[in-house]
């Protein structure tokens, strides 16, 4: 399954919740790899810490930009189960690519800084993807909740949700959660670092059933 992770927001956590789903998917026994293809290259470096941290569990990472994506994909989709994308945060071929090749869309939303109108251009490009890939799912998951929701977080949410025919909005809402800062550094997922009981590690693994329902693997992190 080809996976995007798209949002135009700054600090939303895009990059971070892909490399900690791609992790999940590595410790289910999947064959996955983790495409960057975002000018900031935060999930390629992530994976190169990973790899100077010595992880015992790898999870292959590569870095492709631009027209390169599209051709890639092709020919990796092939060679992997799933292709975790974390996309370039605006509109451009590589974006566009990642969204017309996913079967799964994920687009984070930061709590407390819901701008719609910044949004919609990601809605658009999500639009013309269906036209493209008409069975393209969106999945869109509140990030960096520090408390409850406010009601003006609900009606941002449901409002943006609406906007996109056949979305859906997770159940689980991740939180803030300083040991997921602390993992990335090192090049690490949330399970790597914490104690299994931790509330991001709860969240990423409620993440990746609710996108895998069917999958009776278990996940064993170190």
């Amino acid at each position: 399954m080809i996976i995007a992770f798209a949002n135009e927001q700054i600090n939303s956590g895009k990059s971070i919740l892909a490399q900690n789903f791609a992790s999940l998917c590595a410790y289910a026994g999947r064959k996955v790899l983790l495409v960057d293809s975002s000018a900031k290259r935060k999930s390629y470096q992530w994976g190169m810490e990973r790899s100077i941290s010595g992880v015992e569990q790898t999870v292959p990472v590569r870095a492709i930009f631009g027209k390169g994506l599209e051709p890639e994909l092709e020919n990796l989709s092939l060679r992997y189960k799933d292709i975790v994308i974390d996309t370039e945060g605006r509109d451009c071929m590589a974006s566009r690519s990642a969204l017309a090749a996913a079967k799964l869309v994920i687009i984070p939303l930061r709590a407390g800084a819901i701008d719609l109108g910044r949004h919609e251009v990601l809605i658009g490009r999500i639009q013309a993807a269906r036209m493209i890939n008409p069975n393209l799912r969106v999945l869109v998951i509140v990030t960096r909740a520090d408390q409850e929701l406010s009601f003006e977080d609900h009606t941002a949410i449901e409002a943006f949700v609406a906007k996109i025919p056949f979305a859906k909005l997770s159940a689980t809402i991740v939180h803030e959660e300083s040991a997921i800062g602390a993992a990335v550094e090192e090049g690490l997922s949330a399970p790597e670092c914490t104690s299994p009981d931790n509330r991001a590690v709860i969240e990423m693994l409620s993440i990746y059933r609710e996108v895998f329902e069917n999958d009776k693997q278990q996940i064993h992190p170190n």
